[in-house]
């Protein structure tokens, strides 16, 4: 029974991706041309960054201090480094007009977006500081909305394409994680009815959703950087289960977890695929395969998932 329950649904997976691409529409690939990552200093963003500049493209990359401007000058020479801070206007609407006016002088077309910059956060609701959580939106929810919008003129005229860097806990909710898996399925949804509202000019539109990925995220979300730290002690004590456990939890998947080449894959797909998906859900969870995860998220009852994520 277990086998032929197994077989159904791989069955049905195999038919569902067969209709998805035979519905998927053409898009026009670019193979030169200019793209911004934001969040370019560290992690996903640069590794992504170097990958398209090898590929050919000019690279900006998005970064907010200076500092980062001269470290990526020194050892990234192929990139071109742009100060933009994603929840200021000013620094937006700056970039694009320095971007405009270099690709006229060179005679290239932008061709793509890549939101990558994000605040990573795992802190249950109730120990949560509503500044903090007012900003974590402003970054993984309104800075997104703010490049994106900016960049939409640019885009149109190249039929260019847009990649957002999203998460697998958009997809399967777990303790700890109510405001940044509340972001990131914000961003989920924005990202499809983005790319509703820009089939018309053939602007693809897609959305990358890793587990852990190995980047410097998981030193600033533990030991003495860990959130609960500064969270009232009184109601502390009602989550100490959690707080005994989040540690070690968020280490081990870290230990467990792929570099960011997964996300950097998925992301030249989604920018050079005549197809390009809509969803890329890569890496994985304690060494559980992405996928994995949000297949189960999809297909099982809440409270059938509820029972899964609080055991393991």
């Amino acid at each position: 029974m277990v086998i032929r329950a197994a077989c159904l649904v791989g069955a049905g997976a195999v038919l569902m991706g067969a209709l998805d691409y035979w519905a998927a529409p053409t898009y026009p690939v670019h193979q030169s041309g200019a793209v911004l990552i934001t969040g370019a200093s560290t992690g996903i963003g640069l590794h992504a960054a170097k990958g398209l500049a090898e590929m050919g493209y000019r690279v900006y990359a998005g970064v907010r201090s200076q500092a980062d401007v001269e470290k990526i000058k020194r050892e990234n020479p192929s990139l071109e480094p742009v100060i933009i801070d994603v929840t200021i206007e000013e620094t937006v609407t700056r970039t694009v007009q320095q971007i405009k006016e270099e690709l006229k002088i060179q005679g290239l077309k932008f061709v793509g977006l890549v939101n990558c910059a994000g605040v990573s956060r795992r802190l249950p609701l109730e120990l949560e500081d509503m500044d903090i959580v007012k900003q974590l939106y402003e970054v993984n929810v309104f800075g997104v909305t703010r490049v994106t919008q900016a960049f939409l003129e640019l885009l149109r005229d190249s039929q260019g394409r847009i990649v957002n860097i999203g998460s697998v806990a958009a997809l399967l909710p777990h303790k700890g994680s109510s405001t940044y898996s509340g972001s990131k399925a914000a961003l989920e949804m924005i990202t499809d009815s983005l790319r509703l509202e820009l089939a018309p000019w053939k602007i693809s539109v897609s959305v990358v959703q890793p587990g852990y990925v190995q980047t410097a995220l998981a030193e600033k979300q533990t030991g003495d950087n860990a959130p609960w730290r500064k969270a009232d002690p009184e109601k502390r004590t009602l989550y100490q289960a959690w707080i005994d456990k989040s540690d070690s939890s968020r280490q081990e998947a870290h230990d467990k977890a792929p570099g960011p080449e997964v996300t950097t894959d998925a992301i030249k797909h989604a920018m050079t695929s005549t197809k390009p998906k809509t969803r890329y859900v890569v890496a994985n969870v304690k060494g559980t395969p992405a996928w994995v995860l949000a297949f189960l998220g999809w297909f099982l009852p809440d409270r059938v998932k509820d029972v899964i994520v609080q055991r393991f």
